[in-house]
């Protein structure tokens, strides 16, 4: 459809910002980085479950956490 509208035209234009689109959402990376804020009593449960990249402890008994949150079995097969 871009290849056959002239440029500046609707057409053109709506093809090319669909083609943009699906480009960048498929190079994203479907694995984010979270941050959550916790006690430090429930934050040792909390690291055995998640993989943990960062820890900032605030030193009034609570901590902020950053991690990765892994897909299970079932969802990796998804992004393969």
């Amino acid at each position: 459809m871009k290849k056959n509208s002239t440029k500046n035209t609707p057409n053109y234009i709506i093809s090319k910002l669909l083609l943009n689109s699906l480009y960048g959402r498929l190079g994203m990376n479907p694995i984010t980085e979270n941050h959550i804020i916790i006690e430090n009593e429930k934050a040792v449960k909390f690291y055995q479950d998640n993989t943990i990249t960062d820890i900032i402890d605030f030193n009034n008994g609570k901590e902020m956490l950053s991690f990765f949150n892994i897909p299970s079995d079932s969802d990796e097969d998804f992004f393969l």
